[in-house]
């Protein structure tokens, strides 16, 4: 979790630098393990000098171990973090509005695991994540697809960027998942080698 949040830090900074676009950053986290590397990331890109907004969609006593863990650290680090679990209008506008200030949002909301169809509540979410015209960038996987066949429902978010651990997903290739994933980057985060490739691995994609 430690390096794929910092990994995710990386590529969001060379991303702003490369597109000249100041460091105001959106990190929009759900409750496991891929909120988890959200948190970590936010972590780095606040010591990097960046503005960064953390965005909560469940309660926090549902979090993993390992999210809970990091998530507690940003707090000792006062980092600016909204809670929107109790969706409704009013919250759905304070979303957009979040979203306005940023020139990235980092999504951190569901990983390999989601199966199944999106809540009303997410869909309404994520339409406005894609329709904001602003810099996104997946964490392992674009929320809301399914990392096996590649298909949504009935909407996922369409990454600019999917930096994704280990190994590219099938569902990338799949269906929907090629338009929904935008540049796929994948980094080996010092996984053993044994777990990707029978004889060694050459997974990673350094950041440069």
């Amino acid at each position: 979790m430690e390096n794929a949040g910092l990994r995710t830090a990386e590529l969001a900074l060379k991303i702003l630098k490369d597109n000249r676009k100041k460091k105001n950053i959106c990190v929009i986290c759900g409750k496991g393990n891929n909120a988890g590397d959200g948190f970590v990331a936010a972590r780095h890109l606040i010591n990097a000098g960046a503005k960064v907004t953390i965005l909560l969609l469940y309660k926090t006593s549902t979090f993993s171990q390992d999210a809970k863990y990091n998530y507690n650290i940003l707090k000792k680090l006062k980092a600016e973090i909204k809670s929107l679990k109790k969706i409704n209008k009013y919250i759905v506008k304070r979303f957009k509005d979040e979203i306005k200030q940023s020139s990235l949002i980092i999504d951190s909301v569901f990983g390999i695991g989601f199966k199944g169809k999106l809540d009303n509540h997410f869909t309404t979410l994520f339409n406005a994540i894609n329709i904001s015209k602003k810099i996104i960038l997946a964490v392992d996987v674009p929320s809301g697809l399914n990392a096996d066949t590649g298909s949504i429902n009935p909407v996922c978010i369409n990454a600019d960027y999917t930096l994704t651990f280990g190994l590219a997903k099938k569902g990338f290739y799949l269906n929907q998942g090629a338009r929904a994933c935008g540049k796929i980057i994948v980094d080996a985060i010092t996984f053993p080698k044994p777990l990707l490739y029978k004889g060694g691995s050459n997974a990673e994609t350094k950041i440069s």
